[in-house]
């Protein structure tokens, strides 16, 4: 008898350990599948706000370089031409650049295949914006 039941414990051990190790693999593959979706889910949101935050540093660059440059070479006689309307831009292009994060910026890397164009494009919209709404 002795032997049968240490035949019959060592089964139920087994049986004990398998089940286990299947309930755990179980929660091992839904703990890797949550935080494979939520790091897929946080993604976008992060581009999104990556693209938010560029509109924004876009049109903080522009007023602070239309304050700052542009009014004063406005008011003197042809100080505002093509040269100085390509400097304003670099100006505005800086400012934004300098506006992003070290992470924003390695996200923007991987997402936008030249930066520096799409800030230029944010730029040119605002301006066109601020004219139609009245010279801002």
């Amino acid at each position: 008898m002795n032997v049968l039941l240490s035949i019959w414990e060592q089964q139920w051990f087994v049986s004990i350990i398998i089940a286990i190790v299947t309930a755990l693999g179980g929660l091992i593959i839904t703990g890797i599948t949550y935080l494979t979706q939520l790091i897929k889910d946080k993604t976008p949101e992060r581009l999104h706000a990556l693209f938010e935050d560029l509109g924004n540093y876009a049109a903080i660059a522009v007023m602070t370089v239309q304050q700052t440059y542009v009014d004063e070479l406005k008011n003197t006689e042809g100080a505002w031409n093509e040269e100085s309307q390509k400097q304003a831009l670099a100006m505005a292009v800086d400012i934004t650049k300098s506006y992003m994060s070290d992470q924003a910026k390695k996200l923007a890397k991987k997402h936008i295949a030249d930066l520096t164009q799409y800030i230029v494009n944010l730029i040119e919209g605002r301006i066109a914006k601020n004219k139609l709404e009245g010279g801002k």
